[in-house]
């Protein structure tokens, strides 16, 4: 994490109290914090130097422009017990909002990412939907912006009256995550409901786990013993939605 240094120098020298010499990866930095905070504003005024130009050559209303992460702050590393990969200071900066998890987890922390979306004249400013979507969702919402018929069996659903507030939004399957890193895993949404499963590739696979999230976003009490059916629901939904993959092979152990 190198910018320029004359945005680092924007922000606070008293930020960092401590050098970065490159234990969790990266290069070594002098103020860590202050160059994480200066390419996060360097990305803010090249992506306004996009908006701009759509502005200034008059086709912002003829253009979807969709902006999001594809997952969550960067993890921990051995190297420091604070510091994360590259150097990041999560905890400073309050990277998850109290999510649990980091890249290469399925918990919130890990795949719950923002995303904002510009179409002027179509999709009202300023305007705040808090329906979970994934990126399967993208492509059918592209389609249908463009005026393209949806391919059948897609795994994702138009997010396209969501976003322009007309008709209703009716998600057709959970949502679904298979990720083979970080020992296996996987989770299941339905509604507020979320099911995860880690470990799948040890010798002894963790628990189900099952939280509310409409009620404990932080996914800290499993309740898992208490709604055994919904354990029962997500595993017929990994049944039904997954199969098998030779480039990422994963044993989701679904009779355990």
């Amino acid at each position: 994490m190198h910018p320029p240094i004359e945005r680092v120098n924007r922000f606070p020298v008293e930020w960092d109290k401590e050098v970065y010499r490159g234990e969790c990866g990266y290069l070594p930095h002098p103020r860590p914090r202050a160059a994480y905070a200066a390419l996060i504003n360097e990305l803010d005024e090249y992506v306004g130097r996009v908006l701009a130009a759509l502005d200034r050559l008059g086709i912002s209303d003829k253009t979807l422009v969709i902006f999001s992460s594809d997952n969550g702050t960067t993890l921990p590393h051995a190297g420091s017990d604070h510091f994360h990969v590259g150097g990041v200071d999560a905890e400073f900066f309050h990277s998850t909002a109290g999510l649990r998890g980091w890249k290469g987890s399925v918990y919130e922390g890990g795949i719950r990412v923002p995303t904002i979306v510009r179409l002027p004249g179509r999709i009202p400013a300023g305007t705040v939907n808090d329906t979970p979507s994934y990126f399967a969702d993208w492509f059918p919402t592209l389609c249908e912006a463009a005026g393209f018929t949806i391919p059948e069996d897609l795994d994702g659903d138009s997010l396209w009256p969501l976003l322009v507030g007309q008709g209703t939004f009716q998600r057709r399957k959970p949502l679904v995550w298979v990720f083979p890193e970080s020992g296996g895993q996987v989770a299941v949404r339905m509604g507020d409901w979320k099911v995860v499963r880690r470990n799948l590739k040890a010798r002894q696979p963790g628990e189900w786990e099952l939280y509310d999230l409409a009620t404990d976003p932080g996914e800290t009490k499993n309740l898992a013993k208490e709604h055994p059916q919904i354990i029962q629901q997500a595993k017929e939904v990994l049944r039904q939605e997954t199969a098998e993959n030779p480039v990422f092979p994963l044993d989701l152990k679904l009779d355990s």
